[in-house]
């Protein structure tokens, strides 16, 4: 076992966290009701600990180094949830500290984080988020160490102690400039075709098949001659990309359709509906199964549900 395990225990957690909101030995000391000098000897080892000064004199007091800020919030958090489990604390949200850890694809970061944080924030104001891009080689790792709390997006095959729950069922439509050819008269697949397409490779997808995952545009050039195709001129993950490819020339793009409807009443850009049935996907949140019993994070659950739903 590596020495600083050995070394660590809970009250030297709870001194660091303590000097770093008070930002003062003695306020720090008070707090815990200890004497400065207490504060001072655990705060040594923990510089040894972490091998950082962590906390530096200046002008507000004790001043936080960057790695004292970057353990400040799982120091936090991980405190919090050790005090519900042992002292098995209603979670209040008014008065909660907890920082969640949220995963969120690109759809979900615009269209589902937004309300779900202004909900939260609302009912919870001491209460953080972090909203983070997914990496789907390590969501299901990180969900089960508990560095993230939720993730948001669309999922295959997971592990039996994962849970998911559908938030929202997805289609596609046609993103296009304002006063594109596209915008007026019939939305047919040969005049879809020809014009160059981007392809937005944050939609949502599913791997039920062979062409499932592709977009509407992709399935359309699977059905018709190589001819008749046309190019798929740009592939993007960065949603403000399309937006100006879109806005500067007569590129169409597939998108979901609530992002699609988001972007056509902020830009001067016209949402279409495809001249045939969409695909439809569902937008999921998953979580650790033992996250079924922790209050705050069931909390959290249902404000993003709950937004999502005032929206459908």
């Amino acid at each position: 076992m590596p020495n600083s395990l050995r070394t660590i225990d809970l009250n030297l957690l709870k001194v660091f966290e303590a000097v770093l909101r008070r930002r003062r030995v003695s306020g720090a000391a008070n707090e815990l009701g200890v004497t400065p000098s207490a504060v001072s000897h655990a705060l040594g080892r923990l510089r040894r600990i972490f091998d950082d000064e962590l906390f530096v004199f200046g002008a507000s007091g004790m001043e936080p180094t960057s790695r004292a800020i970057e353990l400040g919030t799982e120091i936090r958090a991980s405190l919090d949830r050790i005090l519900n489990i042992v002292e098995r604390r209603p979670f209040d949200p008014a008065q909660s500290q907890t920082v969640f850890s949220v995963a969120a694809c690109e759809y979900a970061a615009a269209v589902i984080v937004p309300p779900m944080v202004r909900a939260v924030t609302a009912a919870a104001p001491g209460v953080g988020l972090h909203i983070h891009p997914p990496n789907r080689c390590d969501i299901v790792q990180r969900l089960d160490e508990g560095r993230l709390s939720l993730a948001f997006g669309q999922f295959g095959h997971l592990p039996a102690r994962m849970r998911r729950s559908t938030l929202v069922r997805e289609k596609e439509a046609i993103l296009v400039r304002s006063e594109h050819p596209l915008a007026n008269g019939d939305l047919t697949p040969e005049r879809l075709l020809s014009f160059s397409h981007v392809l937005a490779m944050f939609s949502p997808s599913s791997d039920e098949g062979p062409l499932q995952g592709l977009t509407w545009i992709e399935r359309l050039q699977e059905s018709v001659s190589y001819c008749a195709r046309r190019r798929i001129v740009v592939r993007t993950a960065q949603f403000s990309t399309v937006l100006s490819l879109l806005a500067s020339s007569d590129m169409v793009v597939t998108l979901p359709r609530r992002l699609a409807l988001r972007a056509s009443r902020e830009r001067n850009l016209a949402m279409l509906d495809l001249p045939s049935d969409p695909l439809e996907v569902d937008i999921q949140m998953i979580w650790h199964e033992r996250s079924s019993r922790d209050e705050s994070c069931q909390w959290l659950m249902r404000h993003a549900a709950d937004t999502v739903a005032l929206k459908s």
